[in-house]
């Protein structure tokens, strides 16, 4: 399960997110919600999400100052917003992807398979002998043990 945390400041947002991502993505777990700034940053360092779904306009700041505040930033990253101006910002603080609200289910899906694919692989990285091969229907993780030639 990839551990999800999002942030987002207005309740109907939050529930419209949990609703695609229950629906579209069941190896999506949601680990947390929020709006603020401090209780995201507190979120994070608690529960170690592998995905942030971040906004722009938080309360009491924006979702630049929750990254500002990220000790050691292991997740990836997607920021979804009403404001299309922050996304060069969002581009310098390695967002995967960056999403205009409303929402459209397909960017959405699109955005996070990408960073599934890129999860994966990080956690491949600790396995050893594994090789990642990119084909027609998405990334595989071939050990060398069932290489035949």
């Amino acid at each position: 399960m990839i551990r999800t945390i999002i942030i987002e400041d207005e309740y109907f947002g939050q529930e419209l997110l949990k609703k695609h991502i229950h629906k579209h993505f069941p190896n999506l777990l949601i680990v947390g919600v929020t709006g603020a700034v401090d209780n995201a940053i507190e979120m994070i360092h608690a529960q170690k999400p592998d995905l942030v779904l971040l906004d722009i306009q938080l309360m009491g700041g924006t979702g630049f100052d929750v990254l500002k505040g990220i000790r050691i930033r292991n997740f990836e990253l997607i920021f979804i917003t009403a404001y299309n101006q922050y996304a060069i910002e969002a581009i310098r603080n390695d967002a995967r992807d960056y999403i205009l609200k409303p929402i459209k289910i397909h960017e959405l899906e699109t955005a996070i398979k990408k960073c599934v694919d890129q999860i994966k692989i990080k956690n491949q990285n600790g396995k050893e002998n594994t090789f990642t091969v990119n084909t027609p229907i998405g990334t595989e993780y071939i050990s060398e043990d069932s290489i035949l030639y």
